[in-house]
C-alpha cells in the first residue's frame, strides 16, 4: 500500500505471526508501539523498518469466546510517528502558542507610550490594535498555504507592524512613539521567529527571554511618573 500522511501510521497485529514492513520519506521517524522494530534504517530523508510480532507477545489470545472480549487491541499497536516539527502547520501551531505574549507586550508598549506622551488612547483604539494583532495570524496561516512559512511570517509581520505603527502615529500624533511601538513589535516578532526555529533550547531561550523582557518593563515602569 502507498499512503500519504503527516501524523502517524500504526498497525495492530492480529495474526498468529505478524511481519510488518514499512518504508517512506521522513527525516525524523519515531518508532513507537508495543515493541520496537527488529531492524530499521534511516538515511537522509527516507527510512525503512520491520517488525516481527507473535501472538504470544500480545495482551490478547489468537482465539477466544464471547461477543465482547475484554481485551485492548490498541495496546499492541506498532508503527511510526512522523515528527515534522518544521512543517508549515506545526510552525503555525507553535506560533499561535506565543500569541498571548505578543499581544500583552504590544499593549504594554502602547500603554507606556500613552502615559509618557500624555495623550489618552480610547478603549476602542486598544480593541482595534488587538484585532490587528489577531489578524497577523490569519494572514500568516493563509499566506503559508501558498508560500514558505518564513516568507509568510515576514510578510504578515511587515503588514501588521506598518498598520499598527501608522495607527499609533495618528492616535498619539508622535513619530517618536510610533517608531518605538513599531520597533518593539519588530523585536517581538523576530524573537518569536527565532524561538520557532529552535528545538532543543526553545523552552530555555523562551524563559530567559521572558525574564529579560519583564526586567526591562519593570525598570521602565520605575521611570514613569504616574501622577
Amino acid at each position: 500500500m502507498s499512503l500519504k500522511g503527516a501524523d502517524m501510521l500504526m498497525f495492530t497485529p492480529v495474526g498468529k505471526r505478524n511481519v510488518i514492513k514499512m518504508s517512506g520519506k521522513s527525516t525524523d521517524p519515531s518508532f513507537s508501539g508495543m515493541v520496537l522494530p527488529v531492524s530499521r534504517e534511516i538515511s537522509g530523508d527516507s527510512f525503512s523498518a520491520e517488525w516481527l510480532v507473535s501472538s504470544i507477545n500480545r495482551g490478547y489470545p489468537q482465539a477466544f469466546m464471547g461477543s465482547k472480549p475484554l481485551y485492548s487491541y490498541s495496546e499492541s499497536r506498532v508503527g511510526t510517528k512522523f515528527l515534522t516539527s518544521s512543517g508549515n502547520y506545526q510552525l503555525s501551531d507553535r506560533t499561535l502558542k506565543y500569541a498571548i505574549l505578543v499581544i500583552v507586550l504590544t499593549f504594554i508598549s502602547v500603554f507606556f507610550s500613552e502615559i509618557v506622551a500624555h495623550r489618552p488612547i480610547h478603549i476602542l483604539q486598544y480593541l482595534l490594535i488587538g484585532l490587528a494583532l489577531v489578524l497577523f495570524y490569519v494572514l500568516m496561516f493563509s499566506l503559508s498555504e501558498h508560500v514558505s512559512f518564513g516568507l509568510a511570517y515576514i510578510l504578515a509581520a511587515i503588514m501588521i507592524i506598518t498598520m499598527i505603527g501608522l495607527y499609533i502615529l495618528g492616535a498619539l500624533k508622535s513619530r517618536k512613539f510610533a517608531a518605538i511601538v513599531s520597533g518593539v513589535l519588530t523585536v517581538i516578532y523576530l524573537y518569536v521567529y527565532v524561538l520557532l526555529n529552535l528545538e532543543s533550547y526553545a523552552l530555555l531561550s523562551g524563559a530567559i527571554g521572558l525574564f529579560i523582557v519583564l526586567s526591562v518593563v519593570m525598570y521602565i515602569s520605575l521611570k514613569i511618573k504616574w501622577k
